[in-house]
């Protein structure tokens, strides 16, 4: 071990471990382990882990983790998570986004340019990688559309036409992204009266600024953005936003012959299967209080077309013959007993001794009757107007002639069979 000290132009002392001191116009400081400290103009302090500190004209501090900060214009700090704090977001104009495997999202930009830093915004509303995909989606990579107009000194060349004739409009939302200008609609009717409804997109028959003005012309207020007091999202496509509302379920997303078929009878119409891509649990079960799984409605009025789509929702593996009891107990809850459909409801007949008489036929079925080949199934035995059937191949079952199921239908009740029994020969 060596000690050392001077005075005259500073003061120095060194050891074994390497230690060394002067102070004549700063302060200095070493050892085995790579500190160091100066105080001239500034300070400065560095270690093994890559510490490093100054304090002029502001403060600088960094770590082998990657931490950095400075106090002259602003602060700003980094780690190795990547985060960054007070970062404003910039605003880019492109001509379209194109795919790309470079980068992570799969995508970029063609032609980007930076506008201008958004210092009025949060780092957090800037785009978001879904808010990304869904852009990319639905405007097919379009983010503007030029208008070209010519130049008014066309006659100078085309250099001239490349100078100042072509011009693009400031970049807009696509066509089918554009809210409906709805400030000088009319208000009808109040069938939407009150409720607030979103319209995303519209379908073959009308678009969605057509869907929107239809809302607003029956009494419904408008919103771009769902919120808690949305009644419903107008959709007929399930786009990656739209799949992004289904999945956090705080939404009903109907399509848009729901509206249609609601402006066309005048008042609001319950929600079925056929109108929904996705319904909340309490609206969920009060659907299927109204309507069967296939989207027939169990009290309102259907057509054609509705059938057709009921039609083609149902699976043929699904499709099972009824009993006749079971269609009997269907008819007994649904008809009027009045009702001349079900006239011949749990009438099995069987045409026998070549008495068969198509318009008999024919008329039995309409009227909810059954045709057997087997007397042995048969409630009813039809035969001419001379039989040759023994009794006891009549016993249990009614023996009439045709003119009891024509008769029957001309006045509108079952008549009694007695009255219309074959002479027996």
């Amino acid at each position: 071990m060596s000690f050392q000290q001077t005075q005259d132009s500073g003061f120095q002392q060194t050891q074994d471990s390497g230690f060394q001191q002067t102070q004549d116009s700063g302060f200095q400081q070493t050892q085995d382990s790579g500190f160091q400290q100066t105080q001239d103009s500034g300070f400065q302090q560095t270690q093994d882990s890559g510490f490093q500190q100054t304090q002029d004209s502001g403060f600088q501090q960094t770590q082998d983790s990657g931490f950095q900060q400075t106090q002259d214009s602003g602060f700003q700090q980094t780690q190795d998570s990547g985060c960054v704090t007070s970062v404003s977001p910039v605003q880019v104009k492109a001509a379209e986004i194109v795919r790309s495997d470079v980068y992570h999202t799969g995508v970029t930009l063609r032609f980007p340019r930076v506008e201008r830093v958004r210092y009025d915004k949060p780092w957090h509303q800037a785009l978001t990688t879904t808010e990304l995909a869904t852009l990319v989606q639905e405007s097919r990579g379009k983010l503007a559309m030029k208008h070209c107009a010519e130049d008014a000194g066309a006659g100078e060349g085309q250099a001239a036409k490349r100078r100042g004739g072509v011009r693009a409009e400031a970049p807009s939302l696509p066509p089918h992204f554009r809210p409906a200008d709805v400030s000088s609609t009319v208000k009808k009717d109040e069938i939407f009266g009150g409720l607030e409804i979103c319209v995303m997109s519209g379908d073959e028959e009308m678009s969605k600024q057509a869907l929107e003005t239809l809302v607003v012309e029956h009494g419904g207020s408008l919103t771009q953005h769902p919120g808690h007091n949305t009644h419903c999202i107008v959709t007929n496509t399930a786009t990656l936003r739209v799949k992004n509302y289904i999945a956090s379920s705080k939404h009903n997303v109907v399509r848009p012959c729901w509206v249609l078929a609601s402006c066309a009878s005048g008042r609001l119409l319950p929600w079925g299967p056929l109108d929904t891509l996705h319904l909340r649990e309490k609206e969920r079960q009060c659907m299927e209080e109204l309507f069967d799984p296939f989207g027939d409605s169990y009290t309102e009025p259907t057509d054609g077309r509705t059938l057709r789509r009921v039609m083609k929702l149902m699976r043929e593996e699904s499709w099972r013959v009824l009993s006749t009891d079971e269609m009997s107990e269907m008819d007994e809850r649904l008809c009027d007993p009045s009702d001349a459909r079900a006239l011949f409801r749990r009438v099995t007949a069987c045409f026998c001794e070549g008495a068969q008489d198509q318009l008999a036929t024919l008329t039995l079925r309409l009227h909810g009757g059954m045709i057997t080949q087997s007397p042995a199934a048969a409630t009813h035995l039809i035969a001419g107007e001379a039989s040759k059937l023994r009794a006891s191949e009549v016993e249990g079952r009614h023996l009439v002639t045709a003119e009891w199921v024509l008769g029957s239908v001309e006045r509108g009740k079952r008549l009694e069979e007695r009255h219309y029994r074959p002479r027996m020969i």
